[in-house]
């Protein structure tokens, strides 16, 4: 169910640009919080360029100073920067995993994970590379991807992941 490799349980959401995956993402997030798990997520966006550490902060200052990886733990959170090129989905679970009991992973398309398809209507549906198809969310009534669920039922989703975790726990965990 869940891949031995992965120190935590990982569930991809995965469509196209503009599908709606950071908005539904974020109310799944919302949901299963509520429903007393702590929810990690990692974004792939190697096209786009890591939001600036603020300037004049000693984080920037040493990543200009040339440090392959900058960190630091702070009162209200712990920031850890690397370069690209040097951290693999694999190494970013392990990096969450004592801190979460899933992670909500966007992108990382060719990675083997369980994915729920998020679709827009009038689209193609995109599937992943690799990895189980656990649910489309989409209005369009022609996806014939079982099971389907509606795109404002959050709730739905939530109770599939949550028998999904129930399940990878059963198989001897993440």
């Amino acid at each position: 169910m869940t891949d031995p490799r992965h120190p935590v349980p990982a569930i991809r959401l995965a469509g196209w640009s503009g599908a709606g995956k950071t908005w539904f993402g974020v109310r799944l997030v919302a949901e299963l919080r509520e429903r007393g798990l702590r929810v990690g997520v990692l974004k792939h966006a190697i096209r786009h360029p890591a939001p600036p550490d603020g300037t004049g902060k000693d984080t920037t200052r040493y990543r200009e100073a040339g440090a392959a990886a900058v960190g630091g733990l702070f009162e209200d959170e712990a920031v850890l920067r690397l370069p690209s090129d040097a951290a693999d989905l694999d190494s970013l679970l392990a990096i969450t995993a004592p801190a979460v009991d899933l992670v909500l992973i966007e992108g990382f398309h060719d990675a083997d994970l369980p994915t729920v398809l998020i679709h827009r209507n009038g689209t193609e549906l995109r599937l992943p590379g690799h990895g189980e198809v656990l649910a489309v969310v989409s209005d369009d009534r022609r996806v014939e991807q079982n099971p389907r669920y509606a795109s404002d039922d959050v709730s739905g989703i939530a109770d599939l992941i949550e028998r999904w975790l129930e399940g990878a726990a059963a198989n001897g965990g993440a």
